[in-house]
């Protein structure tokens, strides 16, 4: 809900309405910092802060980038800080359209209890942008400390969640919405003795490739039941080709 934050000002809605291009109707860059201080302040409000320390960072990067490729975030940072339209569209903001966007974010966000004040934001963006700017370089650090994967799934689960809900929201109809996602979302019901049921119509022969498989096949389904798949995720099978690994 904040990632087209910046699409209130004039110079977007000219190019919507009078395909009037020009480099002020860019709006994820203004939209980024909006969203970095908007869930900056959700998270401290309910005493979040420091367990997600770095998804105010992650939600600006990845509004920053919703409308390209992902790069390192210090050269995202830069091509912000040397952006000549930000000031520009903050004061057109305040002067056109502040009234309207509050109401908007103010019905937007009272599902979670956040009241924010817009004309904060538009006063203090600069101030918010070098904030932020300290953050990123110490945030880094800490990752590239941690070396954790975990972030890295995050970071991309969050940018595809985003690039895929706006792609689609932008594309079709509600009516139309709600049938892609019953049937992206829909699970199809598998027989649970299928690969068994397989193995005999298939590898019903005695012959000594058939023995090697049923006993591989046979020791992995033994270890199955010692195993803790929460805990130990991944597992691998070492078997020669033809050995049975796909069943």
């Amino acid at each position: 809900i904040t990632h087209d934050f910046a699409k209130a000002t004039s110079f977007f809605q000219e190019k919507i309405l009078n395909n009037k291009i020009t480099e002020k109707a860019r709006h994820s860059y203004l939209s980024s910092l909006f969203s970095y201080w908007v869930v900056d302040k959700w998270l401290e409000k309910n005493d979040l802060s420091e367990l997600f320390y770095h998804m105010p960072v992650f939600s600006w990067f990845i509004v920053a980038k919703h409308h390209g490729d992902l790069e390192k975030f210090g050269e995202v940072m830069e091509n912000i800080k040397n952006s000549q339209i930000l000031s520009g569209q903050v004061e057109n903001i305040k002067k056109y359209s502040l009234e309207e966007v509050s109401n908007i974010y103010d019905k937007l966000l009272k599902p979670v209890k956040l009241e924010i004040n817009i004309c904060e934001f538009l006063k203090n963006f600069q101030s918010i942008l070098e904030q932020l700017e300290e953050r990123i370089e110490k945030q880094e650090e800490i990752l590239i400390e941690n070396k954790d994967p975990k972030y890295y799934f995050e970071l991309i689960l969050l940018f595809s969640a985003l690039v895929d809900a706006d792609k689609i929201e932008a594309s079709c109809e509600d009516k139309e919405y709600k049938r892609i996602l019953r049937e992206i979302t829909k699970r199809k019901e598998i027989n649970k003795n299928l690969v068994d049921e397989y193995k005999k119509i298939f590898f019903k022969s005695d012959s000594e490739i058939n023995r090697l498989r049923e006993k591989a096949y046979k020791e992995v389904m033994e270890k199955l039941g010692n195993i803790d798949i929460y805990r130990d995720k991944i597992f691998s099978i070492e078997l020669p080709t033809g050995m049975g690994k796909t069943l």
